[in-house]
């Protein structure tokens, strides 16, 4: 994955188990991560850059640890 690019995220652990989120890997200009726009430096994308498809992340939230897999990635 990549700068500019769309991910799927599937939580599989933590309190939102199941649930998917679509981030676009952003700079910090353009992040609004209400719309889903995440700057690059943020925790969230520097866990996953890098990773590929299937690939998992572990998330560290104020509410404890999140386990997290790319279940898409779109360029």
């Amino acid at each position: 994955m990549r700068f500019g690019a769309t991910v799927i995220l599937r939580t599989l652990s933590g309190g939102s188990a199941g649930e998917e989120r679509r981030l676009v890997i952003v700079g910090v200009d353009e992040a609004a991560p209400a719309a889903g726009r995440v700057a690059f430096l943020a925790p969230i994308a520097r866990a996953i850059m890098g990773l590929r498809v299937g690939d998992t992340a572990t998330l560290r939230t104020p509410e404890g640890e999140q386990l997290l897999e790319v279940a898409a990635i779109e360029d």
